[in-house]
């Protein structure tokens, strides 16, 4: 079989398998009158009634797509199944996740301690002023705080260093190799991920496994694109000519482009190709008035041959960092979702209200008398009609 072939068929079967996972996710949090339940998005109905003061979305752990919530109850939090079983009893100030879904971070008297997010186990008491996130990886670790010192536990939640150094570093040199740092009165230690020390070292030699060939710096240096525009008069219709230059790495790019029956071209959009190695303009954010002489202003998204992606009637396009993959468009005081990928609209101007929240693929919705999610497919995880 040709190796190109054989690459296309992983790539769909890995396509596939993401959307099976997506399908198996059904359970959904919603809320109306300040209380929030259950809504199965495949059967449409609801299957637990409003019961808790709060619910966050279901997670599926890795380990065993094992769903699960953090829920809360008459002021204490805790954690629930996508049946409203209780896994861990609601007794704590506080509980998160911290960059995995294989244990949350519980709170209680000001102190942080795990619990297994599958029993509800406590895998370590509440004990730590502060525990970072478990970076993603084959041996996970969380620096953790207990009155200015520093040490490191394990997913698990077992000790891998105590809590009595000034800082600790982790090294993650590849996706196999983790090693700490440890720095304690001016000495430094090298510790492996079970807790063993492997070299106490001076500086020099620090510095050198620091900087060996499998820590590697990206710079991210911004390239700028420098734009101007003037009205024009082209196959008798107006609109904008805008001429722009992108700065790339070996050469500056310049492009000459007719937007028609605009006013102002807002922002210009491009893409970074690591095929090429090049930046493209893509799409373009205009700003149009009405045609009935009121002056109001309508924004759209068209792209480089001034097709429309995203039509001109919108009240408003808010976007967001350079990291933000959706754009918030606003029509008459309801707002929708645009891809900043290809400009379209791919959630309608439907909602009071949707916020962006920490859970990559979906958003925090208010429509009438009822809280919830959407998705970035679609989805729309509220009960119909509502």
């Amino acid at each position: 079989m040709n190796p190109i072939t054989q690459i296309i068929i992983l790539l769909l079967v890995s396509l596939t398998g993401n959307i099976y996972a997506q399908k198996m996710h059904e359970s959904f949090p919603f809320s109306k009158n300040g209380k929030w339940g259950i809504y199965n998005f495949n059967s449409k109905r609801i299957t637990t009634t409003p019961t808790f003061d709060s619910l966050g979305l279901f997670q599926i752990r890795k380990s065993d797509e094992f769903l699960f919530a953090i829920a809360k109850k008459k002021g204490r939090f805790g954690l629930i199944d996508d049946k409203a079983n209780t896994i861990s009893p609601f007794e704590w100030d506080s509980v998160f996740l911290a960059g995995t879904k294989e244990n949350a971070v519980v709170q209680k008297d000001s102190l942080l301690g795990l619990i297994d997010t599958r029993t509800g186990d406590v895998l370590h008491r509440p004990y730590f002023n502060t525990i970072s996130d478990f970076p993603k990886g084959k041996t996970p670790l969380a620096i953790v705080e207990k009155e200015g010192r520093k040490g490191c536990i394990n997913i698990k939640g077992e000790v891998v260093a105590d809590t009595k150094y000034d800082s600790i570093q982790i090294i993650n040199k590849t996706s196999r190799h983790l090693e700490l740092i440890l720095y304690l009165d001016g000495t430094q230690k090298f510790m492996n991920p079970q807790g063993n020390i492997t070299a106490d070292i001076g500086f020099e030699e620090s510095l050198r496994r620091k900087n060996n060939p499998f820590v590697v710096a990206l710079d991210r240096t911004p390239v700028d694109c420098i734009y101007e525009q003037k009205e024009k008069e082209e196959n008798g219709k107006k609109g904008v000519e805008l001429i722009a230059i992108l700065k790339n790495e070996n050469r500056d790019t310049t492009g000459v482009y007719f937007i028609p029956e605009i006013q102002e071209v807002v922002s210009v959009e491009w893409r970074y190709s690591f095929l090429k190695k090049k930046k493209t303009i893509s799409f373009f954010i205009v700003k149009k008035e009405d045609d009935y002489g009121y002056g109001e202003t309508y924004f759209g998204v068209v792209d480089t041959k001034g097709n429309i992606l995203t039509f001109v009637g919108q009240d408003n396009i808010i976007k967001g960092d350079a990291n933000t993959h959706y754009w918030l468009a606003e029509d008459r005081g309801k707002f929708g979702l645009i891809s900043a990928s290809s400009g379209k609209m791919i959630v309608d101007t439907d909602y009071d209200s949707i916020d962006f929240t920490s859970f990559e693929n979906y958003f925090y919705v208010t429509r009438g008398a009822y809280t919830g999610y959407i998705s970035v497919f679609g989805q729309v995880l509220l009960p119909k009609g509502q």
